[in-house]
C-alpha cells in the first residue's frame, strides 16, 4: 500500500489515501483524523469501467480480463465482509460520542463535541445507530432574553445533563426522549399516554438528544432557537435502515419535549428573577 496526502486537505486535518492496486482495478481507502475521531471512506474503481473494446470471442485477452475482474471483485467482497468501513466507523463515532457526553457531566472535554456532531451530515446505508439533526423554534412574548443560556446553566431543572467543554457549559443533553425513562419527575411526558407509539420500542429507545444554540444565533427576547441532534441506538444484531416515518415521529416527540422544556424554562426564569429582585430589596 502507498499513502498520499490529498491536495484538498487542510493542514489542520490532513487526509491520507491508502492505495491497493490490482490488475482488475484499484481500491482506495481515504482516512482523515480529526482529533479523537477517524473518518474512513472506501473507494473501489474497476479498471475497465467506461471502456469498450471489441475483441475476438474466446481470445486470451477476454479470458485474462474476466479473471482479473473476478479477482478484483472477490478482493472487494473480502474487504466489505471483513469490515463495513463507513458503517463500522459511523457506529463507532456515535457510541464514542455517547461515552464522551456522559463523561462531560463530571470532567470537562478538551474538544468541542458539538462541532463533531455537526460534521456528521449523512447516515450510512446500513448501521446499528443513527444520527438526526433538527432545528426547533418558538416565538412568544413571554420568552425572555437569554432563555437558552438559562436552560444550559440549569439543566437539572429539566431532567437534562450539562455538556462541559473548556470548563464551561456549552450545551446540554437528555438521555431519553423520553416517557417513563425521563430523569425528571416534573417532565410533562413522563408516563404520558400521548407518548405511546405504534413503532417498535427499540427503534427510538435508548437515545440521546443534544441541545445547543444554532451557529450565528443570539438569545433574544420573544424567540428561542434550539439546534438539537438525536442519536438513536440499536443494539440488536440487525442493521437499521432510515425510515421517513420513524424520523417524522421522532421529530414530533422531540418538538413536544422541547415545547415542554420551553414552558418550564419561562416559568423558572421568571421565578428566579423575582427571587433575585426580592433578595436585592432585602439587602437594601
Amino acid at each position: 500500500s502507498e499513502s498520499v496526502k490529498s491536495d484538498k486537505a487542510s493542514d489542520k486535518f490532513p487526509t491520507t489515501f491508502l492505495l491497493k492496486a490490482l490488475i482488475g482495478g484499484t481500491i482506495i481507502c481515504e482516512v482523515q483524523i480529526q482529533k479523537e475521531i477517524v473518518f474512513v471512506t472506501l473507494h473501489m474503481l474497476n479498471r475497465r469501467y467506461g471502456r469498450i473494446r471489441v475483441v475476438r470471442s474466446g481470445s486470451s485477452s477476454v479470458v485474462n480480463d474476466r479473471e482479473s475482474m473476478r479477482t478484483f471483485t472477490e478482493e472487494c467482497g473480502r474487504i466489505k465482509k471483513k469490515i463495513r468501513v463507513n458503517n463500522f466507523i459511523y457506529d463507532f463515532h456515535l457510541r464514542y460520542i455517547k461515552q464522551q457526553l456522559e463523561k462531560s457531566t463530571e470532567n470537562s472535554l478538551n474538544f468541542n463535541i458539538i462541532e463533531i456532531l455537526r460534521s456528521i451530515s449523512d447516515n450510512a446505508n446500513y448501521v446499528h445507530h443513527r444520527l438526526y439533526h433538527f432545528i426547533f423554534s418558538e416565538e412568544s412574548d413571554l420568552i425572555p432574553e437569554g432563555l437558552f443560556d438559562y436552560i444550559v446553566a440549569h439543566p437539572h431543572y429539566f431532567g437534562l445533563y450539562p455538556v462541559i467543554s473548556d470548563d464551561k457549559p456549552i450545551a446540554c443533553f437528555a438521555k431519553s426522549v423520553c416517557g417513563n425513562n425521563c430523569s425528571s419527575d416534573l417532565c410533562d411526558f413522563r408516563a404520558d399516554k400521548r407518548f405511546e407509539s405504534t413503532l417498535p420500542k427499540d427503534e427510538l429507545i435508548p437515545c440521546i438528544m443534544v441541545l445547543c444554540l444554532p451557529p450565528n444565533t443570539e438569545c433574544v427576547a420573544g424567540k428561542v432557537y434550539i439546534e438539537y441532534h438525536v442519536i438513536v441506538f440499536n443494539d440488536n444484531n440487525g442493521y437499521s435502515k432510515s425510515r421517513e416515518d420513524n424520523q417524522g415521529e421522532l421529530k414530533n416527540r422531540c418538538c413536544q419535549k422541547l415545547e415542554s422544556i420551553t414552558r418550564q424554562a419561562i416559568t423558572y426564569h421568571r421565578r428566579d428573577k423575582l427571587w433575585d429582585q426580592l433578595y436585592t430589596l432585602n439587602r437594601n
